[in-house]
């Protein structure tokens, strides 16, 4: 018995659905325990400087 889903053979291997990439992601550059350490330190500079500038 052969069975077929939307035209697919699943019984052969060799007729298997082609998928199109339409968005590929590599990672960032830099792992993520560096990214999250960078946006921490992002955050402590943005609320010293406003802080300072409040101060005056």
């Amino acid at each position: 018995m052969i069975h077929k889903a939307d035209g697919v053979d699943l019984n052969h291997p060799q007729s298997k659905i082609q998928r199109e990439d339409l968005f590929s992601y590599r990672g960032l550059p830099i792992s993520n325990s560096a990214m999250i350490l960078l946006l921490i330190g992002l955050q402590i500079f943005a609320y010293n400087y406003s802080m300072r500038r409040l101060m005056k």
